[in-house]
């Protein structure tokens, strides 16, 4: 791909949103696909832009463009971070960090997006088996997944987010009126985590 092909791309991008998402996956997708030189890539700066829709939580009732999407910003990101000199990838996320903090968005983990794929499924996983302790015939998969995003949302670092995942774990375990007022969804999700 060419440089100013990418650059197109990546200003393209920062408009990402659900409702742009047919026009954006498709160029995504054209990323995902295409072979570009390592320098145009450190250049173009298009991982900026890619970092930031990495960064970003799905749930399964979003669309799957918008979810694949995702997914595969976190590939490419995963595979580049492998390909880039350390200097090189970590320059890209410290501006995309800089441009959270001036434009007051300090939600994000940029640079974290790929521990994060994979702790989330576990987390997501685990809320769900003690959740499902009132009942294991019942599927709380969408209870366990709001309130793993509130835990996300609420939270800046990786280190934080395993500590509240582990705390939600224990009161789930341990307090049954805690639990049921969840699942009967007398309780938010957000409320729910900002009490342990």
């Amino acid at each position: 791909m060419l440089l100013e092909q990418l650059r197109d791309m990546k200003q393209e991008l920062r408009k990402f949103s659900r409702d742009t998402i047919d026009k954006h996956y498709l160029i995504i997708q054209q990323i995902y696909k295409g072979e570009i030189d390592i320098d145009i890539l450190i250049e173009s700066e298009i991982t900026k832009s890619l970092v930031r829709i990495a960064s970003k939580p799905y749930r399964d009732s979003d669309e799957k463009k918008y979810q694949n999407s995702i997914k595969m910003c976190r590939k490419l990101i995963k595979e580049w971070k492998e390909l880039l000199k350390p200097e090189d990838f970590d320059i890209q996320i410290k501006k995309v960090k800089q441009e959270q903090k001036t434009n007051g968005n300090g939600s994000a983990k940029p640079s974290q997006a790929i521990d994060y794929e994979d702790n989330r499924e576990k987390a997501i996983k685990g809320i769900k088996k003690f959740l499902s302790k009132r009942d294991p015939s019942e599927d709380y998969t969408q209870i366990a997944q709001d309130l793993e995003k509130a835990i996300f949302d609420q939270t800046d670092t990786l280190d934080k987010y395993k500590e509240k995942v582990k705390a939600l774990a224990k009161h789930l375990d341990q307090d049954q009126q805690y639990r049921d007022q969840i699942i009967d969804r007398q309780l938010e999700p957000n409320k729910a985590i900002k009490q342990i």
